[in-house]
């Protein structure tokens, strides 16, 4: 009698320990990926200052990062993981329970079986995100910049991104009255940025990666005679009002800051992209060099290196670059994405649309994606796979009220290439209702005149 409840209890805890297992593994690499874990809480907080909208996962690691600081965040996406997995396990344990005992033994090797092919699949992309994490927030979020701006005291102009992460990190340093609407209207506009410096001075300008809509103002800091740029590493610029002197990145810098051969790399790489973002290009060479050099199978670092080739239009060199980044690394959605720009720059059309299929399967939120499907569609002259990209990036940008004449342009030719004259005709239209120039509103009428002419469509 003993002996049958032993069994009895081995065959209640096995199924309950099988199905923990199960969701751990699945929640693993959740837990073992910080940088996915601070992108979210950036979303979140992008959010809230209305600039994109959040998903519920973004809000979990918010909510986890508020009660318990980065682990809390990485342990609110795991839960959020296992938590439903454990669920469906539990769930099926107990259906195969109310089996016929003919049929138990069946549903129980099958209820095994999933859980060990959930187990093998948790692992390896455990395995996978802890590899490829960067846990050092130096990596991830300018850290250095924004204690440089505090310690200084004085009034501090943010971009958007270093908005953000002054929001996150240093919420004291940022000036409630600098919204994020107006912070990216002077981030574009020296006129406006002078005039609000002239009424309220700038001590500091923090100018945080990405650069790309703040060259207008380094262009204009770097010809103004009272300001200086004070540090340049690897997540921006900050410029300081009067003083002398810079720090720059460099080997011995990355050896100071940081131990490890990978961190050190990452640093090297990243610091190159900003030299380059300020025309500092020799500079910037020699540091990806030495980054490629000190860690040759970083994926991250060949990330990078494959990006300023990009940015220099040497679209062999970045080709090859991803395309090893992806070797080491298959799950890079930015090697992936160089991969297929580079194939698109060099001709090689049917492989590029291979690279941009997978992206849009994997990522078909993502505008720059979609935007990249679209152009490549377009070069394979395969316009349904335009259209549809097109589509999903219209219905992008009217969600995140961002303009939308562009889109409609472009879905416009590319339903008129389809055949379909009143699609083209709708979009066409409604590109015109939107801020478009004189010059572009009489090329668009002219287009549908002629759409008009040739089908007869009023």
């Amino acid at each position: 009698m003993a002996n049958d409840d032993s069994t009895v209890n081995t065959g209640a805890r096995l199924p309950l320990a099988v199905a923990l297992v199960a969701s751990a593994a699945a929640a693993c690499s959740s837990l073992c990926s910080r940088s996915e874990s601070v992108r979210r809480v950036l979303v979140d907080i992008s959010s809230r200052e209305g600039l994109e909208q959040a998903g519920w996962m973004d809000r979990v690691a918010a909510a986890g990062y508020g009660v318990a600081g980065w682990w809390g965040a990485d342990a609110a996406r795991a839960l959020a993981v296992g938590l439903p997995v454990l669920a469906v396990f539990l769930v099926a344990v107990w259906a195969v329970g109310k089996l016929p005992s003919t049929l138990r033994r069946r549903g129980r090797v099958c209820v095994y079986a999933f859980a060990l092919l959930v187990f093998v699949a948790g692992g390896v992309r455990g395995v996978q995100a802890w590899r490829s994490d960067t846990r050092d927030l130096r990596l991830l979020l300018p850290v250095e910049l924004l204690a440089s701006a505090a310690q200084g005291g004085g009034r501090v102009f943010f971009n958007t991104p270093g908005l953000l992460a002054a929001a996150l990190l240093r919420p004291g340093t940022r000036d409630d009255m600098l919204t994020p609407q107006l912070v990216a209207d002077l981030s574009q506009s020296p006129v406006r940025w002078r005039a609000e410096d002239r009424e309220r001075p700038f001590s500091w300008v923090l100018l945080a990666v990405p650069l790309e809509n703040s060259r207008a103002l380094i262009a204009m800091l770097g010809r103004l005679p009272d300001w200086r740029l004070a540090r340049v590493d690897n997540q921006g610029l900050l410029f300081q009002r009067g003083g002398e002197g810079v720090v720059d990145p460099s080997p011995r810098e990355a050896a100071r800051l940081f131990k490890g051969a990978k961190e050190r790399s990452l640093y090297l790489a990243q610091s190159a992209l900003v030299l380059n973002a300020i025309n500092r290009n020799r500079e910037s060479q020699t540091l990806m060099d030495e980054a490629v050099e000190l860690s040759p199978s970083e994926s991250s670092t060949l990330v990078s290196a494959a990006m300023l080739a990009a940015m220099r239009n040497r679209w062999r060199p970045a080709r090859d670059l991803a395309a090893q980044a992806l070797q080491n690394d298959g799950a890079s959605i930015q090697a992936r994405y160089l991969h297929a720009l580079a194939l698109l720059e060099t001709g090689n059309i049917p492989l590029a649309a291979e690279e941009s299929e997978r992206l849009v399967r994997s990522r078909s939120g993502d505008a720059s994606i979609l935007q990249l499907h679209a152009r490549i569609s377009r070069e394979a002259n395969d316009p349904n796979s335009e259209v549809a990209a097109l589509q999903k990036l219209l219905a992008l940008a009217t969600k995140n009220r961002q303009p939308v004449a562009a889109i409609q342009i472009h879905l416009a030719q590319a339903w008129a290439r389809s055949g379909f004259a009143a699609k083209a005709l709708e979009n066409y239209r409604a590109a015109l209702t939107g801020d478009l120039t004189p010059e572009q509103k009489t090329e668009i009428a002219e287009r549908i005149q002629l759409i008009q002419s040739r089908s007869r469509l009023p």
